[in-house]
Formats: structure tokens, sequence, C-alpha cells
């Protein structure tokens, strides 16, 4: 183990910055730029300002399944923007918890979207996430169902409801 003193701190492919007071800096710069250089397709084109469309949650069943050199690629880009989305780009959480949901049997389509994904993120590679606190001494939760998650956009729970007809 390691201590380190100080108001920077590199973690998990993360720097940790506390230089600002008041504020954590959470920057995933260089890991976004590395994703970005070691994806083996080029992105070229015009550079995208989201990373998804309306048809984001959409199969088309009709699209053809990528070749199994593409779906290892498909697999490894998109749980290393899991892991991204999950400490400092929580921006492109909606495309992966998607694109998480293709990796067994990703085609054409769900390809597309990957490609959209990382022409975003070369778009926004510096991009940093700022965290800070006030001193309301409020919590605020804000909370949103997930209703498109599943192909028949309907939200499923663990709970069950017995419906009984008079």
């Amino acid at each position: 183990m390691k201590v380190v003193r100080g108001l920077k701190h590199d973690y998990l492919a993360m720097t940790l910055d506390f230089t600002i007071k008041g504020k954590l800096r959470l920057n995933m710069v260089e890991y976004t730029k590395k994703m970005i250089k070691d994806f083996p397709y080029d992105l070229g084109g015009k550079s995208i300002n989201c990373p998804w469309t309306e048809k984001l949650f959409k199969v088309d069943k009709t699209s053809k399944v990528i070749d199994e050199k593409k779906k290892k690629i498909f697999h490894t880009f998109v749980m290393k923007g899991m892991f991204l989305c999950k400490r400092g780009r929580p921006d492109i959480h909606p495309s992966i918890a998607f694109l998480s949901t293709r990796t067994g049997n990703p085609n054409d389509g769900d390809w597309k979207k990957l490609l959209r994904l990382m022409k975003f993120l070369r778009l926004t590679q510096n991009d940093v996430m700022t965290l800070e606190a006030s001193n309301e001494q409020n919590i605020t939760w804000y909370i949103d169902a997930a209703f498109a998650v599943h192909e028949d956009m309907r939200s499923y729970d663990h709970f069950s409801f017995n419906e009984t007809k008079n």
C-alpha cells in the first residue's frame, strides 16, 4: 500500500483533483483518449454531438449479425465504455446501458450505435466531470423509471401485485 497526500491523486485511470476548494474534478481524459486511439476502425466523418438517437433502444431484427472479429471489438469497447461511464462520464450511460445488453449477439445496427458513441467520445474527449456540494443541508434525489430498456418498452420490477376482479 502506498500513502499519497495532496490535492491530486491518480487512481484506476482517474485523476481525482481537489485543487478547487469545494469541488472534485474527476478526470478520465487520458483513458478516453486511449480508448479512441485503440479503436481499430476508422471513426472518420463528421463529429456527433449526442451519443445516441431516438432509435437507441430499438433492435432491428432484420439487421445482419456482425462477424466474430467485430463481436470481440464490440464487447471490449462496450465494457471499456461501462468502466468510463460509471466513473467519470455519466453522459454516455444510456448508450452503454443498451449496448451492454447486445454484447451476446450484436448486429450491424448495434455496431453503428457503438460507432456513434465512439465518435461522440472523440468530440468530447477532454470533458471532465466536476462534483461539488452546497451548504444548503438538503439532500435531493432524482429518480427515473427505466421503461425503455426492454424490447417491449415496458418496465419490470421485482414486485408482483395480485389483482382481483370483483
